[in-house]
């Protein structure tokens, strides 16, 4: 049975794929590390958006949650704050799946360069 009926072969194996490197990862990384690993898959994922305004908006928000939470040394606190961003980017990934699914015939003044 194809749980994936709505998405194609190759979008599916990629998702697949990177949940699967996520939770092999998870325990693995120190938290400096983990944070880059996080923050560079966020930046990946927003250049997957076929939008224009929303490519830049992911990547601000990656940049302003990182930024905000720089100084952040309580442990606790940090798993959380991992925790969400792992959440958040999973949720980036099916956005930019679905975005690219129903992407408009035409493309934005934006990106023609």
């Amino acid at each position: 049975v194809n749980r994936f009926r709505s998405i194609s072969q190759r979008q599916a194996w990629r998702l697949f794929w990177i949940q699967g490197v996520l939770h092999t990862y998870r325990n693995r990384m120190s938290s400096s590390s983990e944070a880059i690993y996080l923050y560079r898959s966020f930046l990946r994922v927003a250049r997957q958006f076929p939008h224009y305004n929303l490519k830049h908006y992911v990547s601000r928000r990656a940049g302003e949650g990182f930024r905000k939470h720089a100084g952040e040394t309580d442990a606790a606190a940090l798993d959380a704050i991992f925790t969400k961003a792992k959440k958040d980017l999973e949720v980036a990934k099916r956005q930019s799946l679905l975005y690219g699914m129903y992407e408009a015939p035409y493309k934005s003044i934006m990106t023609h360069k």
